[in-house]
């Protein structure tokens, strides 16, 4: 995905995201809770000025870590990189925001893997 130019993908937001299972006890979520940590620090030491750490969020079948970029194709192929090195939790899904001219609201082209056919925030 090429951006059109710099000052439209200056806010891009990257989603990277796993799935956990909603019905997880307290042990295991506390246990989500420190991966998210761990892959926040990890991303954000190995981020290289590429992009920075937004954030987190836990939904009821997800875990997404929010990242800011003016290169989404970089920032990408970064991410993979990282994860793949550090031996973060393996699973991931990548998506990249897409606004509508007519909202604010973001729409998500998947990104990775590359046989993901929908991205949503749930």
């Amino acid at each position: 995905m090429a951006a059109d130019s710099q000052s439209d993908s200056q806010d891009t937001q990257i989603v990277v995201q796993w799935l956990v299972d909603r019905l997880r006890s307290s042990s295991q979520a506390e246990l989500d809770l420190q991966e998210v940590w761990r892959a926040e620090d990890t991303l954000d030491e190995e981020s290289a000025g590429l992009f920075e750490v937004e954030g987190h969020d836990f939904r009821e079948n997800t875990v997404n870590v929010f990242l800011h970029t003016s290169d989404p194709d970089a920032t990408i192929t970064k991410i993979l990189e990282i994860f793949e090195h550090a031996h973060l939790k393996p699973g991931i899904r990548i998506g990249v925001a897409q606004k509508t001219a007519m909202s604010t609201d973001s729409t998500y082209q998947p990104a990775y893997p590359p046989e993901l056919e929908q991205f949503e925030i749930k």
